[in-house]
């Protein structure tokens, strides 16, 4: 499960409003277990679909976003999990259609597909106090001498998070958890419209074909590996 929240941004002439994940209350799983999972849940999805089975869509649709999860945990070592996650996202388009999501007390629309954030350059990342236990023997912080990140008798030791309160959110190029390159930026029905050349039909949504175009589906350019790489990125402190 994710917790959704909202960033914002202010400027002399507009404020930019940034919708996303800055917090899971899942624990980032490991790269090989991220890929298993996403794997997985791609072939049952598949199959689903070609057999017309009730629940295909929401299968598919979790599948896609289990297999953005493991290419964001590991950029390099899930590499495949990028075309995956395209190819899928094909197959959803092509058989149930990907529209925009739509916020009916704003008036406004947003993608909040799970694709997108393999080509997302921001994330979002929260700032606050914690209070932890050991995954090993459940000792609050400082209580044992158990090392997050080494083993012992075959089992990782991790501080698990029992508390968080969060004082601010900020737009990063790196997050806390990786998998919060998830934001989206809603827009107005004119901004839609503006973008399509055309007035909206009367109860029509907007509707993505990103994975129709985009050449993710080869995979990934030496950049999307490589978040050093990026330039145009909010200042890190």
């Amino acid at each position: 499960m994710s917790t959704p929240t909202v960033a914002k941004r202010a400027t002399e002439a507009d404020e930019l409003r940034i919708v996303g994940y800055a917090a899971y209350t899942s624990s980032v799983p490991t790269p090989a277990a991220a890929r298993r999972a996403g794997i997985d849940a791609a072939r049952t999805a598949r199959a689903a679909i070609a057999a017309g089975e009730a629940g295909a869509e929401e299968r598919a649709r979790a599948a896609l976003e289990l297999l953005v999860d493991a290419f964001l945990v590991d950029r390099v070592a899930n590499i495949d999990c990028f075309a995956r996650a395209h190819a899928l996202g094909l197959r959803i388009n092509r058989r149930f259609g990907c529209l925009e999501s739509f916020d009916p007390e704003k008036k406004r629309y947003a993608n909040k597909c799970g694709v997108l954030a393999l080509h997302s350059r921001i994330a979002l990342s929260p700032g606050g106090t914690t209070t932890g236990v050991c995954s090993i023997c459940g000792s609050g912080d400082f209580e044992c001498d158990h090392v997050p990140g080494r083993c012992y008798n075959g089992e990782m030791c991790q501080r698990v998070i029992v508390r968080w309160d969060i004082a601010e959110i900020s737009v990063v190029r790196v997050p806390y958890d990786p998998r919060c390159y998830r934001v989206a930026i809603p827009r107005t029905q004119a901004e839609v419209e503006a973008t399509l050349g055309r007035d909206l039909a009367s109860g029509e949504v907007p509707e993505c074909h990103h994975c129709e175009s985009c050449k993710g589906r080869y995979g990934p350019d030496e950049e999307d590996l490589d978040p050093s790489q990026w330039t145009d990125l909010p200042e890190e402190d």
